[in-house]
């Protein structure tokens, strides 16, 4: 019978040492996180430890231990269990709100074309449940004042939250983009943030490369307005190749503002006459810079003829180019003024007294003469010329 008692009594032992190790191990995490956070109560465990082996010895404390530690495991299943049921219970809760801001969402998307307010109704319903993409559309009602009253505020927070969300969610390029490109305008204006051109264009810069032409006019109005002329340039061509009007008569302002450079008059000239027949409303101030440019090439053409014809000689430039360019200049200028105006002016600016021998004799390409029919008075009078048997050639070292 004594064998038996202590038979029994050794797999009591064992089944509450085993009890306790299990329960050591499943709660490991608990314990430590509790023991590493309250150091009162570690370091009373570890004095009781020490006064019970003082006062009943080793057998005996770790007996108490056992069963102290199988105590603790029984509380530690309740404790789990209830965990677990209301783990259970906020993944039911999470699952309804999913499922009631997917629908709120998808009803948004449905009416959006047909009644604006109702669908920001919804898209603020689903945003407030974690829905991301109606966070970002409600952030994009509220920036743009679409079925309501703009919100700065609610604009920026929603679209922040949406930003965010993007790492607890899988990748979506497009919503990226978007987000993105919509916070560049909150930072860009200074909506429901302070202004912030640096972030703004950091963010704008992100959603170009990425297929928002939005964005990449916008970048190109905020280095305008600070002053990088070369960056709004680059940004505006790149709209300008994604068919952004706007853009266009921006690059051709641009063009136009760089002085002296008749190519660009030309290319400026050109973007012009397009956005004034797909713009109507900027109709009027492109014809009248239209006339403004035809005025800028023509000076340009005549200081080139000039240039042409005063280092003929030294550049071995033909009179003929001089000519050419000489009656680009009046072509291009006589829409605008009068014809003989400009003629004299420009004979008298470019080629002085003997302009009129060429024009009005007869230049020969072939052998670069001026044909005049004996002695001209122009000719004696400015000794620009030599005799030779096909006709009177300027002296290339009077230019």
């Amino acid at each position: 019978m004594g064998i038996l008692v202590s038979f029994l009594r050794g797999i009591v032992s064992l089944v509450l040492f085993t009890a306790a190790v299990t329960t050591v191990v499943i709660d490991m995490e608990f314990i430590g996180e509790k023991l590493g956070k309250y150091k009162l109560l570690r370091y009373g465990l570890i004095a009781g430890v020490v006064l019970l082996l003082f006062l009943i010895g080793f057998n005996s404390t770790c007996n108490v231990v056992i069963i102290a530690i199988d105590i603790y495991g029984v509380w530690a299943f309740f404790r789990r269990k209830k965990e677990d049921d209301l783990a259970w219970e906020e993944r039911q809760a999470n699952e309804e709100k999913e499922r009631r801001a997917t629908e709120c969402y998808q009803k948004a998307e449905n009416i959006k074309k047909t009644d604006l307010v109702q669908a920001r109704e919804l898209y603020r319903e689903a945003a407030e449940l974690g829905h991301r993409k109606a966070q970002y559309q409600y952030g994009w009602y509220c920036l743009r004042g679409i079925g309501g009253e703009k919100d700065p505020q609610q604009a920026f927070e929603n679209l922040t939250k949406a930003d965010e969300m993007r790492r607890n969610e899988k990748y979506d390029l497009e919503l990226e983009r978007d987000v993105h490109y919509a916070l560049g305008l909150c930072y860009s204006q200074g909506a429901g943030t302070e202004r912030n051109d640096s972030e703004a264009v950091t963010r704008l810069e992100w959603a170009a490369e990425h297929g928002s032409s939005g964005a990449t006019v916008v970048a190109g109005n905020v280095y305008k307005r600070n002053g990088q002329k070369s960056d709004a340039e680059r940004m505006y061509r790149t709209a300008a190749g994604q068919g952004s009007v706007m853009s266009i008569y921006e690059v051709a302002q641009i063009c136009m503002g760089k002085e002296g450079n008749l190519d660009a008059y030309r290319e400026a000239l050109e973007l012009f006459e397009a956005v004034k027949l797909a713009d109507a409303r900027r109709e009027e101030a492109c014809e009248e810079a239209i006339q403004t440019l035809k005025g800028y090439i023509a000076e340009e053409q005549q200081k080139e003829a000039k240039a042409y014809f005063e280092n003929g000689g030294k550049d071995a430039i033909s009179l003929e180019e001089a000519k050419e360019l000489y009656q680009d200049a009046i072509d291009e200028m006589k829409q605008t003024l009068e014809y003989k105006t400009v003629t004299d002016k420009l004979e008298k600016a470019a080629f002085g007294i003997f302009v009129w021998v060429f024009l009005d004799k007869g230049y020969d390409k072939d052998t670069k003469s001026i044909h005049c029919s004996g002695m001209d008075p122009a000719c004696s009078q400015s000794g620009l010329y030599r005799r030779q048997s096909g006709g009177v050639r300027l002296d290339p070292g009077t230019g």
